[in-house]
């Protein structure tokens, strides 16, 4: 086993591991700290004793009805997520995970055959997020659907489906812009610029909005910037690192402004 492939599986494990470490603190910190004592009554004010009855089984079907229908109840609070890891996978499937020239080539943030930005400009305006939607292989398609279903399911649950999609349209084309612009080549994709973006903002936005009841473990932040460091380095192969960074720094910004009266 290469350890390109050891360092992708730890990092897939770890991430995953850390994002549901700090909404697990998110959810301790909305329950209340302490119970009040309940007032003492005078005997005669307690309720008479009921007979005891016994409590019904519930059958398997009704259990499992209820599981299904809690679970619909949490998938439906997450419509935007749901829809960009179906985007993602849908392309790597059309795509043959990023293989297919055809299929790509209205995707990347130019056309291959005419470089620069002619065809944006002549109003094909998606290619500005696009490229985010593109995967190359199982496990780039894996580790970003995995940091998605997370960090999106967490925003969108905290700051609402229009607030998650507007992060996404503004992660994503900055990223997608910074390592076009750079580099002048259009073949890159992923969503890793927009995953960055989110973890800068859940980051940043968690130090300056008490409300938000969030805050990244200094674990998650070294794991990141790890992570990070590892891609620059060169250690995992090809990577869009322009889009990292320029997908960070705009997670940072946004989450450092300040918050409004919603929280």
């Amino acid at each position: 086993m290469s350890l390109e492939f050891i360092i992708i599986i730890v990092a897939f494990i770890a991430g995953g591991m850390a994002v549901s470490y700090f909404q697990a603190r998110s959810a301790e910190k909305q329950e209340p700290s302490g119970h009040a004592a309940p007032e003492a009554q005078p005997p005669e004010q307690f309720p008479p004793q009921q007979p005891h009855t016994e409590q019904r089984a519930q059958p398997a079907a009704e259990r499992a009805s209820n599981d299904w229908a809690l679970a619909s109840s949490g998938l439906a609070s997450i419509p935007v997520t749901l829809a960009l890891i179906a985007a993602c996978i849908l392309i790597a499937l059309l795509s043959n995970l990023g293989q297919s020239r055809e299929v790509l080539d209205p995707l990347y943030i130019a056309d291959p055959d005419s470089p620069g930005f002619g065809a944006i400009l002549g109003g094909e305006l998606w290619r500005l997020i696009t490229p985010a939607f593109i995967h190359f292989g199982v496990m780039h398609l894996a580790f970003n659907m995995i940091w998605l279903w997370d960090l999106g399911g967490l925003l969108e649950r905290k700051k609402g489906h229009l607030s998650l999609l507007g992060l996404v349209l503004a992660i994503g084309i900055a990223a997608n812009l910074a390592q076009y612009i750079i580099t002048a080549s259009p073949y890159f994709g992923g969503m890793s610029g927009v995953v960055y973006g989110l973890l800068g903002y859940v980051w940043m936005h968690g130090r300056v909005n008490p409300r938000f009841g969030v805050i990244l473990s200094q674990q998650t932040v070294v794991i990141m910037l790890a992570w990070f460091v590892l891609c620059w380095l060169g250690m995992l192969g090809p990577i869009a690192n322009w889009a990292h960074t320029a997908g960070l720094a705009m997670g940072v910004a946004l989450g450092a402004r300040k918050p409004d009266r919603a929280g």
